[in-house]
This record gives C-alpha cells, sequence and structure tokens, in this order.
C-alpha cells in the first residue's frame, strides 16, 4: 500500500475527518466471513458466509443461542482473530482490515476499536486508574523507526564483544604437549565463537530494550500527555460512581465494578465502536441495567455499539437486533 493511501486509510484519523453522522453510512461490515476451528482431526466451523453492515452512530446487539457464533464474530469484526483464508473480509469505512499495515492494524485494535468482556479481563496487580489507562500505554509504547536499526547495532556490538573472547582464546599459544590436540581447540574454539555471538547478541538487545522501556515509562509518565490521560481515567471513573475505589484493586470491587472499569478502560482512547461480548453476563439484572445505562449513554454521545448477548430482554435495548443461527445471520 503506497504512504498516501497509507495516510488515506488510517483508522484513527480516518473517522476523525468524518463529518457528522450520515445515517446510512456504513462504518464496519462483515463480507462473508467463515471460520472454522480446529480441534484435533476435527474441523468445527464455526461462522458460515456471515455478513453484517454496521451503519455510524447504530447499536446493534447480536443474539444466538451459546456456539452461534456471536463471540467469534466479534472477534473478527475486532481483528483479534482473522477468517478463514479467502472466506471473506471485515471492512472498516470500505478498507479491508487485512489490507492495512501491521501499525495501521495495531491502531485500529488499540484506537478505533474498544473492547468489553463478560469477564472483565482486568489486571489484579494494577490499582483501577491503571487498569483504566492501559490502552493509553499500549498507545505510548510506539517505538521509532530508529529503535530498529539502534537494536540491530547493539546485537551486533554485543556479539562482536562476545565473540572477542573466543578468538583470543584460538590464538593463545600451544605447549609441544598440545599442538597434537590443536584441531579439538579449534573446533571448541570455533562452537564458543557461535554460541558467545549469539548470546552476547541476545543480552546485549534485552538490556537495550530494558532500559529503553524504562526510559520511555519514566517520560511519559512525566510528560503532558500522561497527565491528560490521566486526568480523563479519573474524570471517567468518577462518573461511573468509582470516584471513591481510584486506588483500589480488582479484587476490591464488586463483580458491577469491575465491568465499570473495564468500560472505562474501554473508552479510554475515545473509540468510534464499542464491542460487546455479554457486558451483563456475569452480573445480576439490577446490576446489569447499571452497566446497559452506561452504554446507552456513551451511545447518545455518538459511540457506535455492537453488543452480544442472548438475552432477548437486553438486546431490546439496541436500535437493531441480528440473529446469528448455526453460524450464519438470519
Amino acid at each position: 500500500m503506497s504512504d498516501v493511501a497509507v495516510r488515506e486509510h488510517d483508522p484513527k484519523v480516518s473517522a476523525a475527518s468524518t463529518h457528522g453522522d450520515t445515517g446510512g453510512e456504513v462504518l464496519l461490515a462483515a463480507a462473508g466471513l467463515s471460520k472454522t476451528y480446529r480441534l484435533g482431526r476435527i474441523d468445527v466451523p464455526v461462522l458460515k458466509d456471515a455478513s453484517l453492515d454496521v451503519h455510524r452512530g447504530e447499536w446493534i446487539a447480536v443474539v444466538g443461542v451459546s456456539g452461534s457464533g456471536k463471540s467469534t464474530l466479534l472477534h473478527l469484526l475486532g481483528d483479534l482473530d482473522e477468517p478463514d483464508a479467502a472466506s471473506g473480509a471485515v471492512l472498516y469505512e470500505g478498507v479491508g482490515v487485512a489490507e492495512m499495515s501491521r501499525s495501521q492494524r495495531n491502531r485500529y485494535r488499540n484506537q478505533t476499536i474498544g473492547f468489553v468482556f463478560q469477564f472483565y479481563h482486568l489486571l489484579p496487580e494494577l490499582n483501577i486508574i491503571d487498569n483504566a489507562l492501559l490502552p493509553a500505554f499500549v498507545a505510548a509504547s510506539g517505538r521509532p523507526r530508529w529503535f530498529r536499526i539502534v537494536s540491530w547495532a547493539v546485537a551486533a556490538l554485543g556479539a562482536a564483544v562476545a565473540c572477542g573472547g573466543g578468538i583470543a582464546y584460538s590464538l593463545l599459544p600451544l605447549n609441544a604437549d598440545q599442538v597434537a590436540l590443536s584441531w579439538w581447540r579449534w573446533a571448541l574454539a570455533a562452537s564458543l565463537i557461535l554460541v558467545l555471538g549469539l548470546a552476547g547478541g541476545a543480552v546485549a538487545v534485552g538490556l537495550w530494550m530494558f532500559v529503553y522501556a524504562e526510559i520511555h515509562s519514566l517520560f511519559f509518565r512525566l510528560g503532558r500527555r500522561y497527565q491528560h490521560m490521566h486526568t480523563r481515567a479519573v474524570e471517567i471513573l468518577t462518573s461511573f460512581g468509582l470516584g471513591h475505589r481510584l486506588r483500589h484493586r480488582p479484587r476490591e470491587l464488586s463483580g458491577g465494578e469491575r465491568q465499570r472499569v473495564a468500560i472505562a478502560r474501554a473508552l479510554m482512547n475515545e473509540p468510534v465502536i464499542l464491542l460487546a461480548d455479554e457486558p451483563t453476563g456475569n452480573l445480576d439484572e439490577s446490576t446489569g441495567e447499571e452497566i446497559l445505562d452506561i452504554i446507552a449513554a456513551e451511545h447518545r454521545k455518538g459511540l457506535t455499539v455492537v453488543m452480544v448477548t442472548h438475552d432477548p430482554a437486553i438486546a431490546k435495548r439496541a436500535d437493531r437486533i441480528v440473529r446469528l443461527h448455526d453460524g450464519r445471520i438470519e
């Protein structure tokens, strides 16, 4: 894809440059998706030529019995998994996600899409602010182009230094008793040089990446961008009724509070689309309604939502209901 095409199809830039809600504009589309998993010697088809158009600003509920392919469809839409070869495509604003570069796909998952899962997937060692900030950390962790060049140079330097020891060993003077066994010494030296070169390069790159990550993290946390994102995380969590829980860890929260943190994390980078996989599945009815109210409030602000559920009552909250049966959209 050319540089011009890359700029035109940048997921975040493209979404931000669209003027308002066009009503009938197809934002995200699944075109003839099929997905088959292999269990041992058996092929298990989960999705079969499934097609779906998601319009900008729409809230779609995908319903179906367990095993009908709902979660798989959501994973394909979010680029967490790939469809079968030559089976179809996922299109974002008319551009195939599979056609994007690796960095574009990373931005698509990190900034265009927000994910909410049934089981929260919060990191237990982090407090809820840091859990909500994770997408912002990922967005800031991109490495500049020079990083790879420096990494190769560090690897070469580490390998050269390590090889120097093996070469020095091979050049040590031999006495008369060692001459007969000198070929063993040269073979050992050659093996040692190879092993030391590989190990030295690996160790050097590992140390370089560790130092770079620590310095990058320090400067990020001291920068204005981190302060802005931290403020945003606090504002979102407070608006979700978690202002008194900011320094608590997930184990100290109820199920409903954990799901609110998960939604805050999904909204951290201001995504264009929210993909929610059974967001109330582990909650009681009252708490589930509170979570749906939060999603509805974000939808009224213009967020496009695709939600998977098996509960018809929950599905009625959406603008449109799509039924998935035996891997096919009806």
